[in-house]
């Protein structure tokens, strides 16, 4: 899945001044980190809920998110992993901050997305490629 650059989001955001009048306010760049991480799980959820209904067959998928990468305008993996048709149909996906959940159902995802004040990075190449292959049943080996 290609999501769109961090770049790519506005730096402002609508406010209202003390006085009342309607004023455009400069986001941080934590929450304008947090608003692409709410954004690519989002678009995570919505590629594996489309995959399994255009699929009824398969019981997981594996989806890797690719993004340019602010320090160096490559791109770049942000998230990788595999999702199982059970794990996305039970969650609840009411609220934005459910989409971060993406995170949490998968038994082997990795992301390598900071919410600090730095902003996105990518993580060390070791971290990506950390995960054993996996065997032709779909197993991870040692």
């Amino acid at each position: 899945m290609r999501q769109q650059d961090i770049d790519s989001l506005p730096d402002q955001t609508p406010g209202v001044t003390p006085g009342g009048l309607p004023t455009l306010k400069a986001l941080s760049k934590r929450d304008r980190t947090l608003w692409w991480l709410t954004s690519m799980g989002s678009n995570v959820v919505a590629t594996l809920k489309e995959a399994f209904a255009v699929a009824p067959g398969i019981t997981a998928v594996d989806l890797a998110v690719l993004t340019r990468l602010p320090d160096t305008q490559r791109l770049g993996f942000v998230a990788y992993g595999r999702w199982t048709r059970q794990a996305v149909e039970v969650g609840p996906w009411r609220e934005p901050a459910d989409t971060l959940r993406f995170l949490d159902i998968g038994p082997d995802v990795a992301c390598s997305v900071t919410t600090t004040a730095s902003g996105v990075a990518a993580a060390p190449k070791a971290r990506l490629t950390s995960l054993p292959p996996r065997s032709a049943s779909g197993t991870r080996r040692p």
